[in-house]
């Protein structure tokens, strides 16, 4: 009994010292912690919320340059820096992430990107039945730790990568994106602002949002990127 109430006044003195570490940060960056934390298992640094409750604090993450808001129609993409993230979770807990849930974290934040690189391959390998090459809808800013996303009862591949992956590595293996109404470069489209934004679509169950991309490279010239491929990964 007397262990009982030595760990609860332990667990109680460590709650309080959370908090007040906590309270070093500004409530709108307390605001944007806790809505990415419950996705950072997976890898994933960023998470959604609606424009009414980011309200209050928009102007001051607009001031930070560890956070990103990006405006989704009537939601808010939220993307936090992972040091940044980190170093505030180890700052107001040193327990609360240890060696192994970093390792764990880096290792799915690789293997997305990596399998975001073979989705790109194996679509840009193929043509279709009328010669065309790949053009389609695929996730991105995915939090779950699944492959696709289903959208009104079709089923859409998805990744666990940010927009600045996407476009690192949809510009490296030859593809474009849709902006507005039509498709351009990665490198245009990067430069595109909030159009870019505004052409994405949020999943309705809030778990990843929708871009549409198009392959402009050649079959053979595909063999050449997946060439490049295996070599980087030593396959």
């Amino acid at each position: 009994m007397v262990s009982g109430d030595r760990n609860s006044s332990s667990n109680e003195q460590r709650a309080r010292d959370c908090a007040r570490k906590a309270k070093q940060m500004s409530p709108s960056v307390q605001y944007a912690i806790v809505t990415v934390l419950r996705n950072i298992s997976n890898g994933a640094f960023w998470g959604f919320t609606t424009m009414k409750d980011i309200e209050e604090h928009i102007e001051v993450l607009k001031q930070e340059q560890n956070i990103k808001a990006r405006k989704l129609g009537n939601a808010c993409l939220l993307e936090i820096n992972p040091s940044f993230m980190i170093q505030s979770m180890q700052m107001i807990d040193p327990t609360s992430i240890t060696n192994k849930d970093l390792d764990i974290i880096q290792t799915a934040m690789s293997d997305a990107e990596m399998a975001f690189e073979k989705f790109l391959i194996n679509k840009g390998l193929k043509l279709g039945k009328m010669g065309e090459q790949f053009s389609g809808t695929i996730g991105i800013y995915c939090v779950n730790n699944t492959e696709t996303i289903n959208y009104r009862g079709t089923i859409f591949p998805a990744f666990r990568i940010t927009m600045d992956t996407a476009l690192r590595l949809l510009g490296a293996y030859g593809y474009e994106i849709q902006v507005g109404a039509r498709y351009m470069p990665t490198q245009q489209a990067s430069s595109a602002g909030q159009i870019l934004w505004d052409s994405m679509k949020l999943a309705p169950t809030k778990t990843g949002v929708f871009i549409d991309v198009r392959c402009k490279l050649t079959p053979d010239e595909m063999k050449i990127k997946q060439k490049q491929f295996k070599q980087k990964y030593g396959l």
